[in-house]
């Protein structure tokens, strides 16, 4: 599996799983990630987030997913073969930091299922994976400004990487094509565990 960093107009940061090589899928099909993301403030209202904020959610984070899923079904479908995965949130369906991160991750799942719709005729399938609370730099350095959140139960950068390689070697992965699914649950499906052998907490829910 080959996975690629989606492409931007603007700097981003990569989310929790990085760009590299994995394992291929079922008979060598290649493969998408799309992980890429903007830092984002948290917890402001509408009025206090700078109207930029938006641009980052839809440009890097929406924008650069349908750009490699482009290029990414353009080979894809000749092979009749292949899975682009989206790295999304669970704050596509509840509140998580801001308005512009919801609506930039709903957008994200709806291209995940529209994508998967248009690409099944030629074998392509198309998963949104919704990682939990992850240990980056970024999140270790405002610990301090987070106290509701348990970092005791986080997972490492390398856990959704491993979710996305049991999906790309899952034989069955048409079937779970257009959704969305917790990283943890799909751990729980396929049976692996993060690097020190725990399951995390899965995503984060608001109190």
């Amino acid at each position: 599996m080959k996975a690629v960093n989606a492409a931007s107009r603007r700097g981003c940061e990569l989310g929790p799983a990085r760009t590299g090589s994995t394992p291929r899928g079922p008979g060598g099909s290649p493969a998408t990630l799309n992980p890429a993301a903007q830092g984002h403030r948290f917890r402001l209202c509408p009025n206090q987030t700078p109207l930029g904020v938006w641009d980052d959610m839809l440009d890097v984070g929406t924008r650069s997913a349908y750009v490699a899923s482009w290029h990414a079904a353009r080979h894809m479908t000749r092979r009749k073969a292949g899975l682009i995965v989206n790295v999304s949130s669970s704050g596509a369906v509840e509140h998580r930091w801001h308005v512009a991160y919801g609506v930039g991750k709903a957008a994200l799942d709806r291209l995940t299922a529209d994508t998967a719709l248009e690409l099944r005729a030629h074998g392509v399938a198309v998963v949104s994976v919704w990682p939990g609370l992850v240990l980056t730099e970024r999140t270790e350095a405002a610990r301090k400004h987070l106290p509701q959140l348990d970092f005791a139960s986080a997972e490492s950068q390398r856990f959704t990487g491993r979710a996305v390689a049991a999906l790309a070697a899952d034989p069955e992965v048409m079937s779970r094509s257009g959704k969305a699914f917790a990283s943890r649950d799909l751990a729980e499906a396929y049976g692996f565990r993060d690097l020190d052998g725990r399951l995390p907490a899965g995503p984060i829910h608001e109190p």
